[in-house]
């Protein structure tokens, strides 16, 4: 062990990296889990299956669950690794998508979490970000040269216009989590 290698390090390293994603994804298997507990007792035990195998080896039909529950049971099984898609008669395995779930969702991290995006919103949230991240620093330098000196009023009026592009840009990243944040209350008021 002390070395890093051989048999016993490579199995405690994978079985780590395990641990440290589900941790980090226990969100999503907190979603995944809930959705299967309200399957029917045949539906639950054979998705319930395939989820610890953590892969689908075949199609799981799923005749008693309409067709917005097998959307949400295939975008949290893909959000928790295993590549499927929803179909009439269940869900069906599909290819492994890198960089998203399969269901054309990428994870970012956020200061408040991991957040599930789509393509679009993605590129729009990191240039959000990105914008968010350069006006907090000016603010931060106008705040700490305002403690030291008396603003004039050309200068009140600039920090002012600079709180109000951040907080702009606050709603607008806001608007681009919506449905993130929609489910995440879902979740909540449905566990």
């Amino acid at each position: 062990m002390k070395g890093k290698s051989g048999e016993a390090y490579s199995i405690l390293s994978q079985r780590g990296s395990i641990v440290k994603n589900n941790h980090e994804n226990r969100a999503e298997i907190a979603k995944l889990s809930i959705a299967i507990a309200r399957l029917a007792p045949p539906e639950r035990a054979k998705t319930s299956a395939a989820v610890r195998a953590g892969r689908l080896a075949e199609a799981l039909e799923l005749q008693a669950v309409d067709a917005q529950t097998k959307n949400t049971l295939a975008r949290f099984m893909g959000r928790c690794g295993i590549p499927c898609m929803a179909t009439e008669a269940g869900i069906a395995p599909a290819e492994d998508h890198p960089g998203d779930n399969g269901q054309g969702e990428f994870c970012m991290r956020l200061s408040e979490g991991n957040v599930w995006v789509t393509f679009e919103s993605k590129t729009r949230l990191e240039e959000n970000m990105k914008r968010l991240t350069s006006i907090n620093g000016a603010i931060q330098l106008k705040n700490a040269v305002r403690q030291i000196k008396k603003f004039s009023d050309e200068e009140e009026t600039e920090f002012a216009t600079l709180q109000r592009q951040y907080l702009d840009l606050l709603k607008e990243r806001d608007e681009l989590l919506h449905e993130f944040m929609e489910e995440e209350m879902i979740a909540v008021k449905t566990s």
